[in-house]
This record gives structure tokens, C-alpha cells and sequence, in this order.
């Protein structure tokens, strides 16, 4: 029981961290399965599940709530249940806060502006096109979820939200976002507009969000963003699958923890940007899919770094302290034109968990592999290795010895007869799959 109970708050927490997306799924997990068995609704606590019913049970059930107690219901679940407009029998919920219209046929929701003790709204995967005005009228709003439906621009219509801490606005269509969308948004934490069709954003959005801690723009057309180097709380900054062509100015950011800028069209990596000073904190910097050439040797100082991805991209070598990094954890190098490695890759043995070196240009591997006692993900496909070549046939027989055992640190290795061509031969055959090691799960 100890642990279904552990597994059932896991799953909670992890819905939570994931309410801008899918809502309240976990908090309103039992009392949906209960709803699936065929039990009653509780229509006398402050809590109202009615989701997955149909329109007309849900008209009859809300009336049915007892006079005394609609003062004090605070959450109501009406997702997937097919209705076309909210009821007006929701709107003498007055203690209202929180509001679940997921997965309905709503095109209009501006009756929620009567609500005015609103906190969480989520209207994810109706067919709206707009966001009613009346949301100006919801001062204590904290949590907007509009995701997954026609809506294709935002004006003023969260403005004057001042308590609004999380706005996802995730795959909708938006085209564009209001200069002043965010003028009031004076506590805003998260913003989420990936997965729209957004060509530009007002240069100065967040000249007014002094508090925002992540920032996902990822699957757009951006060709900038939105001055962010003002951002001193920015943790979390995803951009990628866009059309960046520069890199964003940033500034000083003590936070900020992960950047994602993958594929896009980045060609140059400003040197003064990554300092100790500036960049403590940052554990993440995916920069795969660009048209790099080189990076900046004072990437090194950065003293979190862990992760550092540089996949497909158009790079010869690295600075060489970047083999001194002892922090790095993940080194991906795929898809460039590598031809060879330093002796000074050594240094990372004791640190390196995973090495990506496929589609690069590299005819032996670096006889010194077997000493990265932590290697658990390696991938040397797509290159030029001679499998006759006796000195790469004995590196290939140390990648053996490589991967460990993750439980019992006990060494993995075959017998020498698997050393012969023809087993490597159907191992890495035209060298078209990826090999990220071999080890228990």
C-alpha cells in the first residue's frame, strides 16, 4: 500500500507540473474513476467532478446542487462532456476559483468574466478563435490554459491581469501577440506560445515580467525574439525549431538553468556572452541543427555545464579546454566533420556518460576509450572506420568493455571470437544505425 501511494503522489506531482497542458488531470483522478464506475457525483463539498458527462446530466446535476452549498463550491471538472456553451447554472457558483472546460464544443467563454474569484482557468481543445474580453475582469486570475484550439491572436485581452503567474498558449494558431498583451503581467512565471504559427514577437513583450522563470517558444517561425536580457529569474529558455539566425542577446542570468536552440540557423555563438558571471547556473545548452562552424572557447568558464549538444552542424574541432571541462556529462558531436580527437579527450573520463560521434569523418576511434569508466551511451556510426584495420578492430574490442553493468559495476565484454569480421560486419553493418550501448534496464 506504502507503495501505491508513492507511485499515486508521483503521478500527481508529475501532473502538475504539467497543469499548463493538460489541466487538472491528476488532482481530479479518483473522482473521475469513480465517475466511470457509475457513482454519484458529490454535489455537497467544494469540489464538483461532472467531467465525461453528457450535456443534459450536467445541466440536471448542477441544479441539483443544494442552495446552501453553492456558495462554497471552489472547483468545477466539466471536461469532455459536449457541451456548447457553459451553463448558466455555473455562474451562481460564486466562490468559484477553479474551472476545468477541457475537451468541449465551446466557441464563446466569456461568461467566465462573471466570475470574478476565478483563479485557474483551462479551456484546452475547444474550438475558440479569441479570448473574450471580459477576462480583463478576472483580478485574480493565476492560471490561464488555452491550448490546442482556433485561436490565432491575442490583444488586451489578459492585460490587466496582475496576479496571472502561468499563460500557456501552446499549438493553437496564433500568427501574432499584442505589443502590450502582457502589460500588467506583472507576476507572470510562464509563458508557453510553442506550437503555433508565430512570425515575430513585439520586441519589448516582457518589458513588464520581471518574474519569468521559463519562456518555451519552440515550433514557430521566429526569425528574433523579444529582448530578454532584462530577465534576471529566467530558468528555463526554449526556442528551438524556429528560424534564428542570431543568437539572443542575454545578459546576466543566475537561473537560468537550460537553453534549448536547436535547428535553427544560428551560424555565430557571441564569445561575451557565456561568462562564470553571467551563465552560473546553466546545466543546458542545447545548440543542434545549426550552421556552426566554431564555438566560443568561453563556453569553458561556464561552470554548471553538463550537457552540451552541437549536433549537425558544420564543426571541424573544438577549444581545446573544452576537453577540460569536467562538468560535461552529455557530449554530442554527431553530423559534423570531426576527422579526429585530441589526447586531451582523456580528461573527461571520469565525467563523460554519454559521446555522440556518428556521421562525422573519422577513421579510428582514440585508443584510450576503455579508461571513460562511465560511459553508459556511445555512437560511432556513419563514419569512415576500417574494420580491417587491426588498431581499430582493438578499439572497437575496448567500446566493448565500455559499458558497465548500471547495477552491479561489474564489467560487460564478449568472448574474442565476436572480434571477427563478420560479426562486426552485421553489428555495424552500412553503418545506418545508431548503437547507444548495451546495458540492463
Amino acid at each position: 500500500m506504502g507503495n501505491q501511494s508513492s507511485y499515486a503522489g508521483s503521478v500527481e506531482s508529475y501532473a502538475g507540473s504539467m497543469g499548463t497542458y493538460v489541466g487538472n488531470v491528476g488532482t481530479k483522478m479518483s473522482t473521475y474513476v469513480g465517475t466511470w464506475m457509475g457513482w454519484t457525483p458529490n454535489l455537497q463539498g467544494p469540489d464538483v467532478d461532472l467531467s465525461h458527462k453528457p450535456p443534459k446530466e450536467v445541466m440536471s446535476l448542477l441544479a441539483q446542487i443544494p442552495y446552501e452549498n453553492a456558495a462554497h463550491v471552489t472547483s468545477v471538472n466539466l471536461a469532455d462532456c459536449d457541451l456548447a456553451e457553459i451553463p448558466d447554472s455555473v455562474l451562481k457558483l460564486t466562490a468559484l476559483e477553479d474551472i476545468e472546460l477541457s475537451w468541449n464544443k465551446l466557441t464563446d467563454v466569456s461568461k467566465l468574466g462573471s466570475l470574478p474569484q476565478l483563479s485557474s482557468i483551462n479551456c484546452t481543445g475547444n474550438p475558440l478563435v479569441a479570448l473574450p474580453t471580459t477576462l480583463k475582469q478576472l483580478h485574480d486570475l493565476e492560471v490561464l490554459t488555452v491550448c490546442q484550439t482556433s485561436l490565432f491572436v491575442v490583444q488586451d485581452e489578459v492585460s490587466t491581469l496582475p496576479k496571472l503567474r502561468e499563460l500557456s498558449l501552446f499549438s493553437n494558431k496564433l500568427t501574432s501577440l499584442a505589443p502590450l498583451c502582457l502589460a500588467q503581467a506583472t507576476s507572470l512565471t510562464e509563458l508557453n506560445v510553442s506550437v503555433n504559427k508565430l512570425q515575430q514577437l513585439p520586441e519589448n513583450l516582457f518589458a513588464n515580467t520581471p518574474l519569468l522563470q521559463k519562456f518555451a517558444a519552440h515550433s514557430n517561425i521566429l526569425n528574433a525574439l523579444p529582448a530578454i536580457a532584462h530577465l534576471g529569474k529566467l530558468e528555463d529558455l526554449k526556442a528551438n525549431r524556429n528560424r534564428l539566425q542570431v543568437f539572443p542577446r542575454l545578459g546576466t542570468h543566475v537561473a537560468l538553468k537550460e537553453i534549448d536552440l536547436s535547428t535553427n540557423q544560428i551560424q555565430v555563438l557571441p564569445r561575451e556572452l557565456f561568462s562564470r558571471e553571467t551563465l552560473p547556473s546553466l546545466v543546458k545548452l542545447e545548440l543542434a541543427s545549426n550552421k556552426l562552424t566554431s564555438i566560443p572557447d568561453t563556453i569553458v568558464t561556464l561552470p554548471s555545464l553538463s550537457y552540451l549538444g552541437l549536433g549537425n552542424n558544420q564543426l571541424k574541432e573544438l577549444p581545446p579546454q573544452v576537453y577540460h571541462m569536467t562538468t560535461l556529462v552529455h557530449l554530442n558531436l554527431c553530423r559534423n566533420q570531426f576527422a579526429g580527437f585530441p589526447n586531451d579527450l582523456l580528461f573527461l573520463q571520469y565525467s563523460l556518460e554519454s559521446l555522440y560521434l556518428s556521421h562525422n569523418q573519422l577513421t579510428t576511434l582514440p585508443p584510450f576509450l576503455s579508461y571513460f569508466m562511465k560511459l553508459r551511451a556511445f555512437s560511432i556510426t556513419g563514419n569512415k572506420l576500417q574494420l580491417n584495420d587491426g588498431v581499430v578492430l582493438e578499439a572497437y574490442r575496448s567500446v566493448q568493455f565500455i559499458v558497465r553493468d548500471r547495477n552491479k559495476g561489474q564489467w560487460m565484454g564478449m568472448e574474442d571470437e565476436v572480434l571477427e569480421d563478420e560479426y562486426w560486419k552485421t553489428v555495424w553493418g552500412p553503418y545506418d544505425t545508431e548503437w547507444q550501448g548495451l546495458f540492463p534496464t
